[in-house]
């Protein structure tokens, strides 16, 4: 009856908001690898940044989801590593602009 087709209704929702949830997700993560890669290593190296991404998203498609978790746990915690890198670095300009902002309250 009704409650049937409700329930098929929110499926299919579901189903469709997640898969554009996982489209738009590859688009900007492409996107902001591209620009990344280009920003330290030049535009020359967009397409074989490409190349590899569509290799990546191949693989992951076709991988046990156990793995691509892991694989993307380790790379998502790896990218902490020169944002460490670079608090450390700026800590004293940190530190001198919280002093400046408390004092300006």
């Amino acid at each position: 009856g009704v409650l049937y087709r409700i329930r098929t209704v929110r499926r299919g929702f579901v189903a469709v908001s997640l898969a554009l949830f996982a489209f738009s997700t590859l688009l900007g993560w492409s996107y902001y690898g591209q620009r990344a890669a280009a920003y330290l290593m030049g535009e020359r190296v967009i397409p074989v940044y490409k190349a590899a991404f569509l290799l990546a998203a191949v693989a992951g498609c076709m991988m046990r989801l156990e793995p691509v978790w892991a694989l993307s746990d380790t790379f998502n915690g790896l990218m902490a590593l020169p944002n460490l890198a670079g608090v450390l670095a700026l800590r004293r300009q940190v530190i001198a602009e919280w002093c400046r902002y408390k004092h300006d309250l």
